[in-house]
């Protein structure tokens, strides 16, 4: 398989990567994090949805895809470009950085005998560069049992975090009653996928489905490719709550799904799970832009995503805008 060494040739890229990088335990991490260390900075090399559940304070991301990493291969691109904050790229330029800090989930020295994997490609690359480069062993599952208090999540509201799709688990106060999820994007239309923030978060997804518009339903999610100049986002904050009155919103979000649609282009809707917001939004569009009823339009996207549950609240902004589309007929 490509990628993969021989197991004699494994441990010698597992030795040659313990001699040539410093390894990092969690408390000699946590006590540079604790002396603020401007000096160092911590490297993420996960996927941007794990990020922004939960990483270690001050990290930046670097947005190891399967794309980027071959672009990085290649020397087609730098490691500068794949940073996703342009907070984190001011960061990583700067002169005060004079050493690295590398992680992933695990940082096991088992990531070292694939030549493509994420944090084997990002010090190899940050070597070449000429930087003073460590990795932390065990990752973040390691350092956040010990550290808790030094990992962060990037939504202030816990029940807006989906759980990792990998094996870490959140502490007690950042863990929510647990959702129905489907799939990362479930495709209702033609050019229409309803999903989650892990969908919204997967870039070689998006790509593989051709998908240039997003419609975010979500307060606190990010936009995670806005960088992109060939994607198109538009963001509507609101709350999965009782209160709000997603009513108001429908047509500015059917104007953006029918503008993908007008140029020929596939757009992906979402919230966090894919449940409630975004279904409820891509049940008003097949509504209006197929002329069905509430009830054919709803049971249409239960079967493309069969785990939709639109909150009571939001049925009833169903039900109203139904009615005000037949008193206009």
């Amino acid at each position: 398989m490509p990628g993969l060494l021989s197991e004699s040739s494994a441990e010698q890229a597992v030795a040659e990567m313990n001699s040539k990088y410093a390894i990092l335990s969690s408390d000699e991490v946590a006590e540079r994090i604790l002396a603020n260390e401007s000096r160092t900075l911590l490297i993420d090399c996960r996927s941007l949805f794990a990020f922004t559940t939960v990483h270690i304070k001050g990290a930046i991301h670097v947005n190891c895809s399967s794309i980027g990493r071959k672009r990085l291969l290649q020397g087609k691109t730098k490691l500068k470009d794949l940073i996703s904050s342009k907070e984190g790229k001011e960061k990583y330029i700067s002169s005060s950085i004079q050493s690295f800090i590398v992680y992933d989930d695990l940082t096991s020295t088992e990531d070292f005998t694939s030549s493509k994997s994420a944090i084997c490609i990002v010090l190899q690359t940050l070597s070449k560069e000429g930087k003073d480069i460590s990795f932390l062993k065990g990752g973040l599952k390691e350092f956040c049992k010990n550290y808790e208090s030094l990992c962060e999540n990037a939504s202030s509201r816990a029940c807006d975090v989906v759980t990792p799709s990998n094996d870490f688990t959140l502490t007690a106060t950042e863990r929510c009653e647990p959702r129905p999820r489907g799939p990362p994007a479930s495709a209702i239309l033609p050019f229409l996928y309803l999903g989650s923030e892990e969908g919204a978060a997967d870039e070689e997804l998006i790509d593989r489905l051709a998908i240039t518009f997003i419609l975010n339903i979500t307060e606190m999610c990010p936009n995670f490719f806005s960088h992109r100049p060939d994607m198109h986002y538009k963001q509507i904050k609101i709350n999965d709550s009782y209160q709000e009155d997603i009513g108001k919103h429908f047509e500015e979000a059917i104007r953006f799904i029918d503008e993908a649609r007008a140029n020929g282009n596939r757009v992906l809707v979402h919230c966090h799970a894919g449940v409630s917001r975004s279904a409820t939004v891509a049940v008003a569009y097949v509504m209006k832009h197929l002329g069905l009823s509430l009830n054919d339009a709803y049971n249409l996207v239960k079967e493309k995503r069969p785990s939709i549950s639109p909150n009571l609240n939001f049925m009833g902004h169903l039900l109203k805008y139904e009615k005000n589309r037949k008193n206009a007929e």
